[in-house]
């Protein structure tokens, strides 16, 4: 099983931690580890970068959660 490590910024307590998953794609990911893919903003390896982006074994997958205030 392919490991990503997977870093949430935006939260109260950061969130860094190195997964193993069998999906190849972020947006699979991010579900899979309880996210909607709709509240966060996604790099990888450092580059923005669209959440149908596949991943490979020892990408850095960034989460920023995007936060809304009126």
């Amino acid at each position: 099983m392919p490991r990503i490590k997977v870093v949430i910024r935006g939260r109260e307590k950061p969130w860094n931690r190195t997964i193993n998953t069998r999906a190849a794609v972020v947006k699979d990911i991010i579900v899979e580890i309880g996210i909607n893919p709709l509240d966060v903003l996604v790099k990888l390896n450092k580059k923005f970068v669209p959440d149908t982006q596949k991943a490979r074994p020892g990408d850095t997958l960034e989460l920023i959660e995007i936060t809304s205030r009126g």
